[in-house]
């Protein structure tokens, strides 16, 4: 599906934001990208999208280079979810999932199997309830659903989620992840920048930890997730265990006062 070959990327100040990353994904997975602020997360998700472009290295999707897909090709085998999103038209919730299927319509208007299909995606997010509602006036959860279901309407291979939680309860954080795990049962590989340790250690089947631009290790989360490793990127200690089904738990330890 995916294979990122010895990638960076620096800024015009000459400032390296990714160092020489090097990562293969293989059929259908939900990959989560962990790691401090200012490690490079947003940044490698913006070159796999080809939002930018990286300053050296390649990165291959579907055994093709990247930068030889056609905008409206790309555009219908992956979708982008940044975590910065900026609509100034007050158009309805429903129109704003409806622009998902803009690859597909090759300029013509949207038809009832669009419609359909737009509506579909908003149920599945829980939000058919926001259909009518100015995307303005939404909530910063409920937007964040909204956009899911116009990624979703692109109906991709590959989706890339730039921290999806971002801004949900916790109701709605799981029934994401769960969207998400599901997907990659159905043949769809998903990769999501994440914060929170603890939903990504009982979610993904596989983890990349970045820390200052470069890749430090990747694998599965029970992998990823040693104390020691923990410790020397975040800076902070970590309890980890394992409930009795299995589930894999990482939560940071408060510091004593001082």
């Amino acid at each position: 599906m995916l294979d990122v070959q010895n990638i960076s990327y620096r800024t015009r100040s000459m400032k390296w934001l990714v160092r020489d990353i090097n990562f293969k994904v293989d059929g259908s997975q939900f990959i989560c990208i962990i790691g401090p602020n200012g490690a490079g997360k947003s940044t490698l998700l913006r070159m796999i999208s080809r939002e930018i472009s990286p300053y050296s290295g390649r990165i291959n999707l579907l055994d093709r280079d990247l930068r030889d897909f056609d905008p409206i090709e790309l555009a219908q085998i992956r979708a982008y979810l940044a975590q910065k999103r900026n609509v100034t038209f007050p158009y309805r919730a429903l129109q704003i999932v409806l622009l998902g299927r803009h690859p597909y319509l090759q300029g013509a208007k949207e038809t009832e199997a669009d419609l359909t299909l737009a509506q579909q995606k908003l149920e599945i997010l829980q939000s058919n309830h926001l259909a009518d509602q100015n995307y303005l006036t939404l909530s910063g959860g409920e937007s964040t659903r909204v956009d899911m279901a116009r990624s979703l309407a692109q109906e991709p291979r590959l989706l890339l989620l730039d921290e999806p939680t971002n801004n949900l309860d916790p109701y709605h954080q799981l029934e994401l992840l769960n969207l998400c795990k599901s997907l990659a049962l159905h043949k769809k590989t998903v990769i999501a920048v994440m914060h929170d340790l603890n939903l990504v250690a009982q979610y993904a089947d596989q983890v990349l930890l970045l820390s200052e631009g470069k890749l430090i290790i990747k694998g599965k989360p029970e992998d990823v997730f040693d104390p020691i490793i923990l410790r020397d990127i975040y800076g902070v200690d970590f309890e980890i265990w394992h409930k009795a089904q299995g589930e894999l738990h990482v939560f940071p330890i408060k510091p004593a006062a001082a």
